[in-house]
């Protein structure tokens, strides 16, 4: 096991030191605030006159290339195993004019392309956007990985993540579960400069604050979600990008 592969499963997190240059930077974040917003999955979230969330970004064409580049996918394939692919894709920033913040939770539901209520160990079905989602069977879960893509320089002055070491490996947890974690252990507060990648396991609890009032700074995310293997009982996941779709086996979409 690599280094990178002992941190992420020890700590459930891990940061890479920027592998990203200028050029793909600029054009994520780019690709990002130009895209169309009349798909019914593709839709801006804005608050105050400033975006601050999209779902199902792999549907933009540059987002799609940069997720299934060769340096992702070395990465992620190392360590969730060969042929590992991006599930979903969802953009976060934190602009003055939309300042928010997360509790502390895990990242519990994945996309599907349909609906199977008589797929056993799936519950608490939903659509987002025109997208089926789910609690998928634990499993599922502890096989995925996040990857955070940093645009902006992120401190604790502008939102950054928080995450408490550890929690990813102790299953799904409750509300009651998740206090003691929050009460028993310092959380860690993840910073970054534009162009490092943060690696989290789904599983992790995480949280983050709103931006201090004085800080006018944005905090850009490009938030991807991987897995290496199809669904059990049968169910798909709800990759739609055809550039996305056209790397795939026929077994995994």
């Amino acid at each position: 096991m690599t280094e990178l592969a002992n941190r992420l499963d020890s700590n459930g997190f891990a940061v890479i030191p920027g592998p990203f240059d200028e050029k793909i930077l600029d054009a994520l974040a780019n690709s990002i605030r130009t895209a169309r917003t009349d798909s019914p999955s593709l839709r801006n979230r804005q608050r105050g006159g400033g975006l601050f969330a999209m779902r199902n970004i792999l549907e933009i064409p540059t987002v799609a290339e940069i997720a299934v580049s060769p340096l992702l996918c070395r990465l992620i394939d190392e360590l969730l195993g060969a042929n590992s692919f991006p599930v979903r894709g969802i953009f976060f920033d934190k602009p003055p004019g939309a300042n928010w913040l997360v509790p502390w939770h895990q990242d519990l539901m994945i996309p599907t392309r349909e609906k199977r209520e008589d797929a056993i160990g799936y519950r608490a079905w939903s659509r987002k956007d025109g997208v089926w989602h789910t609690l998928p069977p634990i499993e599922v879960l502890e096989r995925m990985l996040t990857v955070r893509i940093h645009l902006d320089d992120c401190d604790a002055d502008n939102g950054a993540l928080q995450v408490i070491p550890g929690s990813h490996a102790h299953g799904r947890l409750t509300d009651t579960e998740t206090d003691r974690w929050r009460q028993s252990h310092s959380p860690v507060t993840v910073c970054a400069t534009r162009g490092d990648i943060l690696l989290m396991r789904p599983l992790l609890l995480h949280a983050s604050s709103a931006s201090h009032e004085a800080d006018t700074r944005q905090r850009r995310i490009v938030h991807l979600e991987y897995a290496a293997h199809p669904l059990p009982e049968g169910v798909q996941w709800a990759t739609k990008s055809s550039l996305i779709t056209s790397i795939l086996p026929d077994s995994q979409v």
